[in-house]
């Protein structure tokens, strides 16, 4: 069937985690009267395995909220044995007369609550109002994200409807990007590092952002630790979020977000979308589904863009920063980040926006819908194969933008490697207990691991980013100290390699690979060893088959 595009797809999209929320329950003045009034609103409350839960009313803005975050212990009884097995959860201050909605998030997935309206047995709305008066109060008992046949949805053990002074309304299947911005406003920065800190300890990625983004404005040019705590995990959150952004704002006009990509996709809009175990795309991709240049400007300006703001925010930080903060997605040990952490990511990230900046530089386009359609409809013999695209398409991987390969060169150059190289010699350096530091490039809770031999090997590659360094400066450069590689990444850089013209890619029978480079050291930039090495075929067998061995 030839090459699926639409995995592809997936793939390169998959490319492109709190203090209490203060209750919205309103006051006003009392005119001449020493007496205020109070706007009447209601409590919901219930039990949950472990969550974010927030309630957002008409305007999609959140009005009420709770966590478990921090909780060491059970307080409900949900099966009636005896023993505590689910945390209790509040909301309060919700407006009466008023469409609401809830959510829980947890494991980086949002789940909209939902209940049966008219006693078939199947959930069909999240919406409903509450009206009563002030003391009310509306009990759901356990709400469940794992009930059967109800992916993707909270399901509560009390039906809302079943409270006479509960309105349902109808379902609103869309999942507002609004779920995932609460309110920051009265926070000092320490708080909302503690809030961030609570929203990752659910998987609420989205919503660290917004707490540590906002710690972030509000420390500006603060030197202190809960300056640079903000900075610090802002970095990692903003790049980590670029993977969460799947809601759909509405616009997808501009490809600015992973949600703008999956609505071109066609992917629905439901409860699916904030669930990436559920996402699904359509067994057709939409005619408008972006190409193959609207990906790679896609990664290179959004995911780009979010890489070098997080590159700035960890250049911002001082030498002393320290801290210790709970590991969210394994099993909540405590960890330490410091200094080498933050050499370490910036490394990293360096490493990832040269890598799109070399992609940028190359054209990339593909009719990526056409091209899927055809590999899946019912006609075999006009499936696009890796042969027929590139006869097709001879403009595919040619070099377009040389300036991007500066970009590239001068991001490894001043950040990337030299991060690195820093960080090796920053965490060596480190005297206290390594046992619980986030970044470990020794392990020190070893004991058959030969350090001194962990630590030789972390000096080598020391040398080989000297050596890389070197190739990309002056040229022509061995790298490895068995077996090394010749490389002039000086030529790579500064004049480049067009794959297509002329053509240094091998031939290929349908989609495999069947013959030798055309050019083995790609515009004199592989000088050693020879690419088209060819000993073996592809079961390993002596004898040379026209094929790369580095291809088999």
């Amino acid at each position: 069937m030839g090459f699926n595009l639409k995995n592809i797809c997936i793939a390169v999209i998959t490319v492109v985690s709190s203090l209490l929320l203060s209750a919205c329950g309103g006051g006003g003045g009392g005119g001449s009267s020493s007496v205020t009034s109070v706007t009447p609103s209601a409590t919901i409350s219930g039990a949950v395995a472990g969550t974010t839960i927030i309630a957002i009313d008409s305007q999609d803005n959140i009005v009420a909220s709770d966590d478990t975050a921090g909780r060491t212990a059970f307080d409900v009884d949900t099966d009636g044995d005896g023993f505590t097995d689910a945390f209790s959860f509040t909301l309060t201050g919700l407006p009466l007369s008023e469409d609401i909605r809830i959510f829980l998030i947890t494991s980086g997935a949002i789940y909209p609550m939902y209940f049966d309206t008219d006693g078939d047995g199947i959930s069909d709305s999240n919406v409903f109002a509450l009206d009563s008066d002030a003391s009310s109060t509306l009990e759901l008992g356990f709400v469940d994200v794992d009930v059967l046949g109800e992916d993707g949805r909270a399901i509560p053990e009390i039906n809302p409807i079943s409270d006479p002074d509960i309105v349902a309304g109808v379902e609103i299947a869309e999942i507002p990007p609004s779920v995932n911005e609460p309110t920051t406003t009265g926070l000092t920065v320490a708080e909302l590092n503690a809030a961030g800190l609570k929203a990752l300890s659910d998987g609420w990625v989205l919503g660290a952002r917004t707490y540590f983004e906002a710690a972030v404005a509000q420390a500006g040019t603060d030197t202190s630790n809960d300056a640079d705590t903000a900075r610090f995990f802002f970095a990692l959150v903003r790049v980590a979020a670029l993977g969460f952004d799947t809601l759909s704002d509405g616009d997808a006009t501009l490809l600015e977000r992973l949600g703008d990509v999956l609505d071109r996709l066609g992917a629905p809009q439901d409860e699916s979308r904030a669930n990436w175990d559920l996402i699904d795309l359509p067994e057709t991709l939409p005619g408008d589904s972006p190409t193959g240049n609207e990906y790679r400007d896609v990664l290179y300006s959004v995911v780009g863009g979010e890489l070098g703001g997080a590159m700035d925010n960890l250049a911002a930080m001082s030498l002393s920063f320290n801290t210790d903060w709970s590991e969210p997605f394994v099993n909540d040990e405590t960890l330490e980040s410091d200094y080498g952490d933050v050499l370490f990511f910036r490394s990293l990230f360096g490493s990832a926006l040269a890598a799109l900046a070399i992609q940028r530089a190359y054209e990339l386009d593909a009719d990526v819908d056409a091209i899927d359609a055809q590999n899946n409809d019912l006609d075999p013999n006009n499936d696009v194969t890796i042969e027929s695209f590139l006869a097709d398409d001879l403009d595919f991987m040619t070099l377009t933008d040389t300036a991007k390969l500066a970009e590239a060169k001068a991001v490894l150059q001043a950040d990337a490697l030299v991060d690195m190289d820093e960080a090796i010699d920053v965490i060596l350096a480190e005297t206290d207990d390594q046992n619980d530091d986030l970044i470990t490039l020794v392990d020190p809770g070893d004991p058959l691991a030969d350090q001194a031999l962990q630590e030789q090997e972390l000096r080598d590659f020391q040398t080989r980013i000297a050596e890389v360094q070197n190739s990309i400066a002056n040229g022509a450069t061995a790298i490895g100290n068995s077996n090394p590689a010749t490389l002039d990444l000086a030529q790579f850089f500064d004049v480049g390699v067009d794959f297509r013209n002329p053509d240094r890619l091998p031939a290929f029978t349908g989609n495999d690979v069947s013959g030798l480079f055309p050019d083995p050291s790609f515009n004199s930039v592989v000088l050693s060893p020879d690419l088209n090495e060819d000993l073996a075929d592809e079961n390993g067998v002596p004898g040379a088959d026209g094929i790369p061995d580095i291809l088999q």
